[in-house]
């Protein structure tokens, strides 16, 4: 007779594994990470936490997999506040930054394992995961933004999209270059110059008027290129 699995009671001990491995992540690096270190990280036998993720690659997709779902619980209340729709807009490009910097050190630490190409398939799956919780919100904004004649575009919904591809684009190359920076390959004033090269690029698709979607914090660069630098190199 098979065994019946209570939805609410996996989720849970799903989730309270996800906690321990963030702890070790942030303590070792993802890549250095072994199964049998999560294993005993976790104190569960071989076979439960088989049970609970079959590969090494399924704990990273998991673990960003939960960062999605958080940054789109923090965004959506965002969205739908006071304030004109490109006020909106770019609170909320501001807010999936700020939620991004209170998860730098995991972020960090799992960068060169999430761009290895044993994780293109996670790194895939992930980005079209975020499409699938974002597109909605940046869609019903730059809508409602055109529709107010704060942004100036002929296909608001083809715009949006472009947008969204401009975000996830600009934090593989902004994830990227903090690598670089982990290994000495690339400076912090590079890391400033994508992030902005990717900001311009958002004003521009939207007709939006120069700084009016500002969002990038230099500070918050610095914090990153920092974090990258004492954490990010790690073999």
């Amino acid at each position: 007779m098979a065994r019946t699995v209570d939805p609410q009671l996996h989720a849970a001990r799903r989730d309270a594994i996800l906690d321990v491995v963030e702890r070790l992540v942030v303590e070792k690096g993802f890549d250095r990470l072994t199964i049998q270190d999560l294993i005993a990280g976790t104190g569960m036998s071989k076979g439960a936490f088989y049970h609970y993720f079959a590969a090494k690659s399924d704990v990273l997709e998991a673990l960003l997999e939960r960062r999605l779902a958080r940054w789109e619980a923090a965004l959506a209340p965002v969205a739908r506040g006071p304030g004109g729709p490109r006020d909106r807009l770019r609170a909320l490009l501001r807010e999936l930054g700020g939620a991004k910097s209170r998860d730098r050190a995991l972020l960090v630490e799992a960068l060169r394992s999430l761009y290895s190409d044993d994780n293109a398939l996670v790194h895939a799956r992930t980005r079209r995961a975020a499409a699938a919780r974002f597109a909605p919100l940046v869609e019903a904004l730059v809508v409602e933004g055109v529709a107010a004649g704060e942004l100036a575009v002929h296909d608001p919904v083809g715009a949006a999209r472009v947008v969204l591809s401009l975000m996830q684009e600009g934090a593989d190359q902004i994830g990227l270059a903090l690598l670089g920076i982990a290994d000495g390959a690339t400076t912090a004033a590079e890391l400033d110059r994508t992030a902005l090269a990717y900001q311009r690029a958002i004003h521009t698709t939207l007709g939006a008027a120069p700084g009016s979607l500002d969002f990038i914090d230099p500070a918050d660069l610095s914090a990153w290129a920092a974090a990258a630098t004492g954490h990010g190199g790690r073999p």
